[in-house]
């Protein structure tokens, strides 16, 4: 009853896999009976080439003999010696002619002489020039052979056929004809020996297609009378049946013969103009097919019979297994909730004693923070094991969508770079820039495989380094290999645990990585995502002196633009001072990879004597060799602006310098030369120079973030501009409509309506002044390939945050109309300097106040405004990112991040910037573990920003 009601409920299931099986075995007929019959029709022609070329043998052999005896005659019979010798020559060409296959009589009828190679003396009666030889010799050329219609020998009364060639003398005058006889019987002797199949027959046509020759003598009566009424026909499809380049039948002929059966004729052309053929019944013809589908059929029905009985087995193991398979999953999803949420609690709980300050001893600190710390890799063990299952259970899905390498490699380095630089390791960075930069694939599943290897790398890594490589391995016309390689200086592998490396829940050299956390999947689970994206892993590893391991993906190409691109290097040549020798290798590496011309300095000394002898653009070097070298610097006259390689966020007070965070890879030096992003500048407290003011220029500055809004203001307050503000891109419209603004300073993530869908619906607007309307993007990610973004969605420009004065200054000259730029020759001091204000030297952990002065616009005023407005706007926004944290909002999490990142990176905050940026990109990929993880201890360190602000302001206030 089961099985009955298994089948009733498949029961369109198992009609479309019989179907589909009969549909096979009818296809398999077709094929079958396709294959036989070119089997039998190969057979067929092989037997026709073979009698073929014995027929053209016989024949040949013949002709040769005629053309030999042309020769050998005498050049006159009239002597009786001339005569005699004519004789002889006869006979001995009629004694070879009998030694072959079949026999031939040779003759010949010179100067009116007939002479017989049998000795044949004709009667007084015969005519030699009466007789078919002979008329049909004198119808062709000279040295051309006639062969005749059969005919009754005059000798022997038997069927023969003569081939016979015309005697011409020298003078041209005809001399007679020289021949011999083939008996009918003895071709039709050697035909009848050869068969195809039962009732199967060889027979031979003329040019005419007139039967020669059967070996069944009633079948050659037939044939003829048959043929002749349908000569015409046999003869155009015999004549049609032309050879290929080595002789062989490619066609045949189907006929109903004179007794009502069918036949198959192969038939092919011998080198005389004959035609040799073999007649096939259809029924000894399809004999073979039958019996192949016959067999067939009833195996198939058996097969049929089979496959469906083992379709139902399989549909009853395969519904047992997915009910296994959604019990677990439901299990393991309920089991991941019921752990995350006291997890949760407790992970806030010792959030919330970290936070009590001044209450808590040291022991507790640090048992609060123990605390904490378990519960971070508590919730990573769990985000393995769900990753895992979902791998093991074929839930897992690869998405393809499109990506800018550019921003996941930015996304990736500023993910990892806080663990590594916790271990106090050297992280170093190479990426090929020829790399496509726009591909489709699955960057979250490419950084959670980076993101393993590297964590694991810190993790085993004591001392020495780690280093990414991302090269090109393979590349096609729209896919590319790429090839991810980590190295690290760890401990490595035993030589007799590798083949255990990718195991699950194995953790190897478990004396030797005693207390390494980790629960022996981060490699099971990468090889696995490597594998779902047609990928490989492989790995070298010397114990005790580190592994490297190498990854590589295929990706398909969106836009085939490099990663990076610097338009002119040997324009813009670098001076690169860099004492530590393993931070060089990488570094030269990066810049031959660009093409940039450069020099490298190992000491001081050595930077003394090449600082002056090309004009650089740039000169590199270590942020802690900065003061060790002024006064090399100081003493050179280079133009050359400095740019400090720092291993933090950190700027260099009392410098004009830029800063680059390490790693330093081809984007960020790409950047540098090409005047874009990932650049940090600083100036001391000096004039800010004003090209000109425009007190009849309106603006519109857009951001959601209240203290960016005040920075812009403060930025832009020297110009003199009649500004308006919005918080969001809806509002922004709104306020485009209502006002003719010069020029939009646009935000570009903001909640709701973000900035490229704002400028997007002013462009819709009718009318033609919104689509002159100057749009500049205000962004935080100004990485490469994303000015591009902002051009195709209709904006005009980007100033990257925060804000440089030279940018703003290049913008507005560059886009506010000209006539409403009015020209000042006087030199106008910062804010602060203007209005007499003196700038105390102030101190706040965890701020840098001469840069959050600097984004002031030099106004300490403006400065503490900006102060008091981060305590509303740090409670406001914590609050949003806990909510959209704990709705798994990651979209609206990462805009508030962002909104973070870039209030504090304007009151000088820049290492808390930093872990703001981390949040983002850990939000732009759905990295809940990260976000998990890190969120709180951020929130924390902001709220302790808050009180030192809170505390700084009071005493502020308490000193007026």
């Amino acid at each position: 009853m089961r099985t009955i009601q298994f089948i009733n409920e498949r029961y369109s299931q198992l009609v479309f896999v019989m179907a589909a099986f009969l549909l096979m075995i009818g296809i398999c007929f077709w094929y079958i009976g396709l294959t036989v019959r070119q089997h039998i029709d190969n057979n067929g022609n092989e037997l026709i080439f073979s009698a073929q070329v014995q027929v053209n043998s016989m024949l040949n052999d013949a002709e040769g003999m005629l053309h030999l005896l042309e020769f050998a005659v005498p050049d006159n019979a009239d002597s009786a010696e001339s005569l005699q010798t004519l004789n002889t020559i006869i006979q001995r060409f009629h004694h070879w002619g009998q030694l072959q296959k079949p026999a031939f009589v040779v003759f010949c009828y010179v100067d009116g002489h007939y002479i017989d190679g049998e000795r044949w003396v004709p009667p007084a009666d015969y005519d030699p020039k009466n007789r078919p030889w002979y008329t049909g010799a004198m119808t062709k050329d000279n040295g051309k052979i006639n062969y005749t219609r059969p005919y009754m020998s005059f000798a022997s009364g038997k069927m023969i056929i003569s081939l016979t060639q015309k005697l011409t003398a020298p003078d041209g005058k005809i001399r007679g004809v020289i021949g011999c006889d083939i008996l009918i019987d003895e071709i039709a002797e050697y035909l009848q020996s050869i068969r195809v199949a039962n009732r199967a027959n060889i027979c031979l046509f003329d040019q005419d297609v007139r039967v020669i020759i059967s070996p069944n003598p009633l079948l050659l009566d037939k044939l003829s009378s048959e043929i002749g009424d349908a000569e015409a026909k046999l003869a155009e499809k015999m004549i049609g049946a032309k050879a290929d380049t080595t002789g062989r039948c490619l066609s045949a002929y189907s006929y109903v013969g004179y007794d009502g059966v069918k036949r198959i004729l192969y038939s092919n052309e011998l080198s005389n103009g004959w035609y040799i053929c073999s007649l096939i019944p259809t029924e000894h013809y399809y004999a073979e097919e039958r019996t192949i589908r016959i067999v067939i059929g009833s195996v198939g029905l058996i097969l049929m019979t089979a496959l469906s009985l083992i379709l139902i087995r399989i549909n009853k193991a395969k519904d047992v297994a997915e009910e296994r398979e959604r019990s677990k999953s439901v299990f393991l999803a309920k089991m991941s909730h019921e752990i995350r949420t006291p997890m949760n609690t407790i992970s806030g709980m010792s959030e919330l004693i970290l936070r009590s300050g001044s209450d808590l001893t040291p022991q507790m600190h640090n048992y609060a923070s123990n605390i904490k710390h378990a519960c971070a890799s508590l919730l990573s063990i769990i985000n393995d094991i769900l990753d895992f299952s979902k791998i093991e259970s074929g839930h897992f899905q690869i998405a393809s969508e499109k990506y800018p390498v550019s921003s996941s490699v930015n996304n990736l380095i500023n993910m990892i770079r806080p663990r590594i630089r916790e271990k106090a390791l050297d992280f170093f960075v190479f990426i090929d820039s020829r790399i496509p930069n726009n591909l489709i694939g699955d960057t979250n599943r490419i950084r959670q495989i980076l993101l393993n290897l590297l964590s694991n790398a810190a993790k085993y890594t004591n001392t020495g380094s780690v280093t990414l490589s991302i090269d090109v391995f393979k590349k096609e016309k729209n896919k590319v290999t790429l090839q991810f390689t980590v190295t690290d200086t760890g401990t490595g592998v035993k030589e007799e645990e590798q083949s255990r490396l990718f195991d699950e829940f194995v953790q190897l050299d478990q004396k030797g990585n005693w207390g390494k956390e980790g629960t022996g999947l981060g490699l099971a689970i990468t090889k696995n995502l490597v594998q779902l994206m047609g990928g490989e892993i492989s790995f070298f590893s010397v114990y005790g002196k580190g592994s490297t391991f190498t990854v590589r993906v295929p990706q398909e190409i969106e836009y085939d633009i490099p990663f990076a691109v610097v338009p002119e290097p040997d324009s813009q040549p670098l001076l690169v001072y860099e004492p530590r020798l393993n931070y060089v290798q990488p570094l030269t590496e990066t810049l031959d990879n660009l093409n940039v011309l450069y020099r490298i300095a190992s000491d001081k000394t050595k930077l003394a004597k090449i600082i002056n002898q090309l004009p650089y653009k740039y000169i590199l070097l270590p942020a802690y060799a900065h003061e060790s070298v002024a006064a090399v610097l100081a003493e050179s006259i280079t133009d050359a602006k400095i740019v400090l390689l720092a291993d933090s966020a950190g700027i260099v007070q009392g410098s004009k310098v830029h800063t680059l965070l390490q790693p330093v890879y081809s984007l960020p030096i790409a950047n540098l030369l090409n005047d874009v992003a990932d650049v940090y500048e600083t100036v001391e407290e000096e004039e800010l120079r004003v090209q000109f003011r425009a007190p009849a220029a309106r603006v519109l500055v857009v951001d959601d973030i209240a203290i960016n809004l005040n920075v812009t203001e403060g930025l832009l307050l020297m110009y003199e501009m009649q500004m308006d503000f919005a918080e969001s891109g809806a509002a922004a419209v709104e306020l485009v409509q209502q006002k003719d603004y010069d020029i939009v300073f646009m935000d570009h993530m903001m909640p709701g309506m973000d900035g490229i869908e704002a400028s997007v619906k002013i462009r819709q607007l009718p009318g033609e002044k919104y689509q002159k309307l100057p749009i500049i993007a205000l962004t935080a990610n100004a990485v490469s390939g994303m000015k591009d973004t902002f051009l195709q969605n209709g904006l005009n420009d980007f100033i990257s945050k925060p804000i440089e004065m030279s940018k703003l200054n290049a913008v507005l000259l560059r886009w506010l109309p000209k006539e409403k730029q009015e020209k000042r020759q006087e030199v106008r001091k910062s804010a602060g300097a203007a209005a007499g204000a003196v700038v105390p030297n102030v101190m706040v952990p965890g701020l840098d106040v001469q840069t959050g002065l600097k984004m002031a616009g030099g106004s300490y005023a403006r400065y503490i405004q900006m102060l008091n407005m981060l305590q509303t706007e740090a409670v406001r926004k914590t609050a949003d990112v806990r909510e959209s944290a704990a709705a798994g909002d990651w979209k609206t999490y990462t805009v508030y991040v962002h909104g973070l990142k870039g209030l504090l990176a304007n009151l000088g905050a820049a290492a808390l910037s930093q872990r703001a940026a981390a949040l983002e990109s850990a939000g732009k990929e759905n990295d809940a573990a990260i976000i998990t993880q890190h969120t709180e201890s951020f929130l924390a360190e902001l709220e302790q920003l808050r009180k030192e602000v809170a505390a700084f302001l009071q005493s502020v206030e308490v000193e007026r």
